[in-house]
């Protein structure tokens, strides 16, 4: 357990905490929290039990012109297992939003879900999501559109 406070115009506190128990067994909390004029709250959590079994959660907060909100979710469990969930919005003028979405099951099953929306002169909403289950199944979406002096509206589809 290591823990940190400092005041002052990069006041931090920061938490990290660790157990581990068994052959794999871990968990992890790690906080940080800042003020000023690029404040900054991040929760990293991983928990791992058995041979693959990992739960990790990033979490990113950030005030000011670049605020960030950012969560990042992975679950693995089983021999390839995955689900991941990455989603990410700033203000601003390159506002953007971004949700990435994956879960995978047995050897090659994949599902992906990638959305991103763009607020400005150069805004763009973009889908992108892919299927595959099979040695060589795939059902791909891929979807654009941009607005300005480069609009662009584009349909992908196999």
């Amino acid at each position: 357990m290591r823990w940190t406070y400092c005041t002052g115009p990069t006041a931090l506190d920061l938490l990290r905490w660790s157990y581990c128990a068994g052959p794999t067994a871990l968990v992890l909390m790690r906080w940080t929290y800042c003020t000023g004029p690029n404040a900054l709250d991040l929760l990293h959590w991983t928990y791992c039990t058995g041979p693959t079994a990992l739960v990790l959660l990033h979490w990113t907060y950030c005030t000011g012109p670049n605020a960030l909100v950012l969560l990042h979710w992975t679950y693995c469990t089983g021999p390839n297992a995955l689900d991941l969930l990455h989603w990410t919005y700033c203000t601003g003028p390159n506002a953007l939003v971004l949700l990435r979405w994956s879960y995978c099951a047995g050897p090659t099953a994949l599902v992906l879900m990638r959305w991103t929306y763009c607020i400005g002169p150069t805004a763009l909403v973009l889908m992108r999501w892919s299927y595959c289950a099979g040695p060589i199944a795939l059902d791909l979406l891929h979807w654009s559109y941009c607005t300005g002096p480069t609009a662009l509206d584009l349909l992908h589809w196999s």
